[in-house]
């Protein structure tokens, strides 16, 4: 997969301006150069990617997020994975809304998959895997149908995202955001663990929550709805990582299935 070329057609599906990203523009790891690219989605959203190479490019790894604080959508996560010659794609459409009632503007995104071309393979079991809407799926392939996949994928999120109105509740919503990246820091998940070792904890949580999920910085305190942040302030996210949590989480990053054909 090509990620210049998937950003080309996004930046036709979606107004783009890209942020600075300061330090984490391009870093390394253990046999890994890493590079993150941040972009404002026109006034209501963030998109990101970071692009992960090693081995002289025979291990690959890139990661797709699109997300808004300001509308109760779901959260975008793309990921493509390269390992010898073997291809994995997978798409995360996950549920952090409170108000359900735009989650069927985002129903075509289940069919794509099957209309690829690409083979579904099972999707390892996650401490997010309840989060999970239709639309998530894993699958092998081609490069060029991967490609094509996480477009169209990406783009069909965009266009349906951008017929959401904004949410009242900007606060409550922010709060929803916090809590699952908490969630994220205390179990990992997409590619955290294994940046966490380029980056320290700190660092990484900075990365993931204000560039890579955009969370940017607090929203203004009275800006939400009171119902939805009353509840959330009665667990900080500092407090709801010492919070007990069903011990059901697969090591991340299984192997890519041989690639079919």
């Amino acid at each position: 997969m090509d990620p210049r070329k998937l950003m080309e057609r996004l930046k036709g599906a979606a107004a783009l301006t890209e942020q600075d990203v300061g330090e984490f523009s391009h870093f390394k790891g253990k046999m890994m150069k890493i590079s993150v690219h941040n972009y404002a989605v026109e006034d209501w959203g963030s998109l990101s990617l970071l692009e992960s190479r090693g081995m002289a490019g025979l291990m690959r790894r890139d990661m797709l997020v699109i997300n808004s604080c300001v509308k109760d959508i779901p959260v975008l996560v793309i990921q493509y994975m390269g390992l010898f010659g073997r291809r994995m794609l997978q798409v995360h459409v996950l549920d952090v809304m409170k108000d359900k009632t735009a989650a069927g503007r985002f129903a075509s995104l289940g069919r794509m998959a099957e209309q690829s071309g690409t083979a579904v393979q099972e999707t390892p079991v996650e401490w997010y895997t309840p989060m999970q809407l239709p639309g998530s799926v894993t699958v092998t392939g081609k490069s060029s149908q991967l490609e094509q996949l996480a477009g169209d994928v990406a783009v069909s999120y965009l266009a349906a995202a951008a017929q959401v109105r904004q949410t009242g509740a900007v606060e409550g919503r922010y709060l929803r955001l916090r809590k699952f990246m908490s969630q994220l820091f205390d179990h990992g998940g997409f590619g955290y663990d294994a940046i966490r070792v380029c980056l320290q904890q700190q660092n990484t949580e900075d990365l993931y929550s204000r560039w890579l999920f955009g969370l940017g910085e607090a929203p203004v305190s009275g800006s939400g709805e009171q119902s939805d942040a009353a509840a959330a302030p009665a667990q900080t996210p500092d407090e709801e990582k010492n919070t007990p949590q069903e011990p059901e989480t697969t090591s991340e990053g299984s192997e890519a299935p041989e690639e079919n054909g």
